[in-house]
C-alpha cells in the first residue's frame, strides 16, 4: 500500500476535491498517530474499520484496488516465512525495533517493540496473543514497560462462530489494579457466513450504551447490495447513511452511493461509479457529489495493468469547469508475485509532470520484504524527510503488515507448517512432482468446469521461460509431464492462471 505524504504544495483542483470527500463524508483530515505502541495494524485487531465505505476512496492505493476484484491468488508452498525482527527508521521518533515469536503453526504468539535511546535498545511495549486449536485469535494483551518492569496496558478479546467469523470482540484497558471495559462489538451472520448486523457499544461505567448499528443485505451471489448506519441518540435508534451498490453479471461492482439522512428523507451526497477490462480488473473508478438536482463529476482515477494484472499506471483526473483535468499519477513496479518495487507519485503543475514521492522496495525469491524507502522530492532531489504508513508485503506477497516511518530493514523466520488447507472444490488447484527435480516434473492440477486457463513457468526473476498450455480446460484433473533438462539449477515457478484465481508453485531444478 503506498500512501502519500502531506502535501507542501497543493493546487486549486486538489483542495476542490478534498474538500468534496470530506463535505460527502461529514468528516476533516485527522492526522496519524506516530507512537511506537497503536500501530493499530500490527498489534491488534481494528474491528472497526468501514465495511460500508470499504470500496469507496481507494485512489492509488493497490490493496484496496484489488479486493474489487473477484480474483484469488495462493500459493502451493507449506513452507511459510514470517517477519522475525522488522526495524522501523522514523524522523519523527528514535527508531523501533519489532520482534516476532511464533507457535509452529505460524500463528504471532509474542511482539516486543523496543525503541532505540542513549545508544543502544530500549524495552517498550510487549504484545502477547492466546490462540485456539484453529488459529483464531482469542486474546490480545499489550504491556508497556515502565521502571523496568511489564505493566498490562490494553486487552482486546474475541469469541468466534463455528466458521471462524468474529463474532463478538471486548476491548479493556487497565487501571492499575483492574481492566475496565471501553467498548464492544457484536457481529450477525446469514448462513453463508456474510456478517448482516454489527452492533458498535461504548461502556459508560455503570452501563453499555449503544454507538452505532449496521445492517447489510447481499444478493443471492454474495455481493452486498445496500448497507444502513444507525445512531444511538437520546435513548433511540436514529438513521445517519445509507449505501447502496450495483453489480455486473461478472459481479463486478458498478456504481456505489452514499446517502446521508436529514431528519426526514435519504439526501444523495456521493457516487462512485467503476468499470472493469475483460480479464474482470477494475480500470476506472469516476466519483460525483450531488448538487442538490444532479450529480457532478468531481474526480476520476484510471488504471493500466501488464501482463500479470498488476497495476502499471495509474492517472487521477479532476472535473472542473467542465473539463478533466490531469491532477496526480502514479507509476509502479512489481516483482513476480505482484509485490511493489517502486512507486512513483507525480503531480501536474504548469502543464508538466512533477516529481512528489518515491517508494522503493527489495525482495527476496520468496516475495519478502527486506527493506524499503520512502522519498520526498525537494526541489531537485530526493530526500527522506518525511515519514509515513509502508507496507511490508511477504510470503508471496500473500500477507502484509504496516509501519510508519521512512526506512524499514527485515529478517525473516521461515517455518514449515502442518497446516492441511481444505480444497475449494470450486477453484482450480495445482501441485508438481517430484520437487527438486532435475529432468523432469509432473504438473497436476484439478479445474472446475469449463476453465480458460494459462499453465507456464518462470524463473525467480519472473520471466516467461515456457508455455505449458493454454487454452480451455475440462472440469477435473489433468497433468501434464515437462521437460525441464534445459534448465539451470535455481528456484523457479509454476503458475496456472484462471479466469478467478492464481496459483504458484515453487520448483527447485538441480541440473
Amino acid at each position: 500500500m503506498i500512501i502519500f505524504p502531506s502535501l507542501r504544495k497543493q493546487s486549486l483542483m486538489v483542495l476542490i476535491f478534498a474538500t468534496c470527500v470530506a463535505m460527502a463524508f461529514g468528516s476533516t483530515p485527522v492526522m496519524s498517530q506516530q507512537a511506537i505502541s497503536v500501530d493499530a495494524l500490527n498489534l491488534v485487531t481494528d474491528h472497526n474499520s468501514q465495511l460500508l465505505r470499504e470500496h469507496f476512496h481507494i485512489g492509488f492505493n493497490l490493496t484496496r484496488l484489488s479486493r474489487l476484484s473477484d480474483l484469488k491468488r495462493d500459493v502451493n508452498d507449506q513452507l511459510y516465512f514470517f517477519p522475525d525482527t522488522v526495524d522501523v527508521y522514523s524522523i519523527e521518533q528514535n527508531p523501533v525495533r519489532y520482534t516476532y515469536f511464533y507457535s509452529e503453526n505460524g500463528d504471532r504468539l509474542m511482539t516486543l517493540v523496543k525503541a532505540f535511546e542513549n545508544e543502544q535498545w530500549v524495552n517498550s511495549y510487549l504484545q502477547m496473543n492466546t490462540f485456539d486449536e484453529v488459529g483464531n485469535l482469542l486474546v490480545s494483551r499489550i504491556q508497556e514497560w515502565q521502571n523496568e518492569n511489564w505493566v498490562n496496558s490494553f486487552r482486546q478479546t474475541q469469541t468466534f462462530t463455528t466458521n471462524h467469523n468474529v463474532l463478538t470482540w471486548l476491548n479493556e484497558d487497565w487501571n492499575g489494579t483492574d481492566w475496565l471495559a471501553v467498548d464492544r462489538g457484536t457481529y450477525t451472520y446469514n448462513e453463508a457466513g456474510e456478517p448482516v448486523a454489527y452492533l458498535k457499544e461504548n461502556w459508560t461505567g455503570n452501563d453499555w450504551v449503544g454507538d452505532f448499528y449496521d445492517l447489510y443485505m447481499y444478493d443471492d451471489f454474495g455481493n452486498m447490495l445496500s448497507g444502513i448506519r444507525q445512531l444511538w441518540e437520546i435513548n433511540t435508534w436514529v438513521d445517519d447513511e445509507r449505501y447502496t451498490y450495483t453489480y455486473d453479471i461478472n459481479n463486478n461492482m458498478l456504481s456505489g452511493i452514499y446517502e446521508q439522512w436529514d431528519g426526514e428523507n435519504w439526501q444523495f451526497s456521493y457516487k462512485e461509479e467503476y468499470s472493469w477490462n475483460a480479464q474482470n480488473l477494475p480500470t476506472q473508478i469516476t466519483a460525483s457529489v450531488w448538487a442538490g438536482t444532479d450529480w457532478v463529476w468531481v474526480s476520476r482515477y484510471a488504471y493500466d495493468y501488464n501482463e500479470f494484472g498488476y497495476v502499471v499506471n495509474s492517472t487521477l483526473e479532476i472535473y472542473t469547469e467542465g473539463a478533466w483535468s490531469f491532477n496526480q499519477r502514479a507509476q509502479f513496479t512489481h516483482n513476480f508475485f505482484g509485490g511493489v518495487q517502486s512507486a512513483l507519485v507525480e503531480y501536474w503543475i504548469d502543464s508538466a509532470w512533477v516529481n512528489f514521492s518515491l517508494s522503493a522496495f527489495n525482495h527476496d525469491e520468496y516475495g519478502n520484504t527486506l527493506g524499503a524507502d520512502l522519498y520526498g522530492w525537494d526541489t531537485d532531489t530526493w530526500m527522506q524527510n518525511h515519514d509515513d504508513s509502508i507496507e511490508l508485503s511477504y510470503y508471496y506477497n500473500l500477507m502484509s503488515d504496516y509501519y510508519t516511518g521512512y526506512h524499514i530493514e527485515a529478517v525473516y523466520v521461515s517455518i514449515l507448517t502442518g497446516i492441511d488447507r481444505a480444497v475449494d472444490k470450486t477453484r482450480a488447484n495445482l501441485t508438481v512432482y517430484p520437487n527438486p527435480a532435475s529432468s523432469e516434473i509432473n504438473v497436476q492440477l484439478t479445474t472446475p468446469a469449463g476453465s480458460n486457463a494459462e499453465l507456464a513457468l518462470y524463473n525467480a526473476a519472473g520471466a516467461k521461460l515456457m508455455n505449458v498450455y493454454s487454452g480451455n480446460f475440462a472440469d477435473g484433473e489433468h497433468t501434464f509431464r515437462v521437460n525441464i533438462s534445459q534448465f539451470n539449477t535455481g528456484l523457479y515457478f509454476v503458475k496456472l492462471t484462471t479466469e478467478n484465481d492464481i496459483f504458484i508453485s515453487k520448483l527447485l531444478i538441480n541440473n
